[in-house]
C-alpha cells in the first residue's frame, strides 16, 4: 500500500487534558478539542469489545496530533507501549475506503490486529506492524464529511 502521507500521530497518555495543557503552554500546539468516545466497538484478537476514550485532536500542519486516554478496555492501546505506558502508538494514515484499504494489506499477506468503529459510518483498522515498523500503523475512514 502506498500512502501520499501521514495524516496522523497517535499517542498515548495518562491524563489528555493535562497533556493537551503542557503542549499548548509550553509547546504551542494546539488548543487541543477534546471528546469522549463512549461506545466505541471493535474485533480484536478474534474477540468482540468495547471501550471508552479521551481523545485530544489538534493539527500541527498537514497532522493530526491525537491524545488518548484509555478510560475503559481497549487492549490494543495497552498491550502495544512502552514500559512507560505512555508514549508514541501509531501512525494514522486517512483513507476514503477501509474495506478496500484493508483487503490491499492483507492480499500482501500481512495479518489484521484490531477492527472497529469509533462513529456510525466511521471505522478504523490497526494493521500488524510493530516488528517490521515499531510502531502500530492505523487505517482511518471518517464518516462522510467529517474529515
Amino acid at each position: 500500500m502506498k500512502v501520499e502521507g501521514i495524516n496522523q500521530i497517535g499517542v498515548v497518555v495518562r491524563d489528555v487534558e493535562a497533556a493537551a495543557r503542557f503542549l499548548h503552554e509550553q509547546l504551542g500546539i494546539g488548543p487541543f478539542g477534546i471528546l469522549e468516545l463512549n461506545k466505541a466497538t471493535a474485533r480484536y484478537r478474534d474477540q468482540d469489545i468495547r471501550y471508552r476514550l479521551k481523545v485530544g485532536l489538534c493539527g500541527l500542519g498537514p497532522i493530526a496530533i491525537e491524545l488518548i486516554q484509555v478510560v475503559e478496555g481497549h487492549p490494543i492501546l495497552k498491550d502495544y507501549l512502552p514500559a512507560s505506558g505512555q508514549g508514541v502508538h501509531h501512525l494514522g494514515i486517512y483513507v476514503d475506503d477501509l474495506d478496500a484499504a484493508v483487503a490491499e494489506w492483507q492480499a500482501q499477506g500481512h495479518r489484521l490486529l484490531q477492527r472497529g468503529s469509533f462513529m456510525p459510518g466511521g471505522g478504523s483498522a490497526y494493521l500488524d506492524t510493530p516488528d517490521p515498523a515499531g510502531i502500530l500503523i492505523e487505517l482511518i475512514q471518517f464518516p462522510k464529511g467529517k474529515s
